[in-house]
């Protein structure tokens, strides 16, 4: 006795889910805030942007990235102009993005923040740690 079963389509390929605990989605996120905050400069408006530290001291950032499960990496400035790298939990990271007029500016305006970007793929070994450019003012 034969059986005649239905035919099925093939079920597509599903990724896995998100791990939403991991540094590399917070790192999206900052990316996605900071592009946010900048669409909503108007044209006599510039930002900068800050890394608070637990001791209230600020960093200036010029790039983050980060390693997952739980490292984010800020390369940047102190407050005495001494380059120095961070190396902190993503969920203990304060970064303030500030409004500020074009006109009232001391300093030279904000450069634009760089994003490490870390590709891997099934021909691909991870990179080393990249800084790219972003020129978020011209988007």
């Amino acid at each position: 006795m034969s059986v005649n079963l239905p035919s099925f389509p093939a079920m597509p390929a599903v990724p896995p889910p998100r791990d939403y605990w991991l540094a590399d989605w917070y790192h999206e996120r900052i990316h996605t805030q900071l592009n946010q905050f900048v669409e909503s400069l108007s044209d006599d408006e510039t930002y900068t942007t800050k890394v608070v530290l637990q001791s209230g001291e600020m960093i200036v950032p010029s790039s983050f990235g980060y390693h997952n499960p739980n490292m984010l990496v800020v390369n940047g400035w102190d407050e005495n102009g001494n380059e120095v790298v961070l190396l902190c939990p993503h969920w203990s990271a304060q970064i303030v993005f500030t409004k500020i007029k074009k006109a009232d500016l001391a300093e030279p305006e904000q450069r634009p923040l760089g994003f490490q970007v870390r590709r891997t793929g099934d021909d691909v070994e991870p990179s080393s740690d990249q800084s790219v450019p972003m020129d978020f003012l011209d988007e």
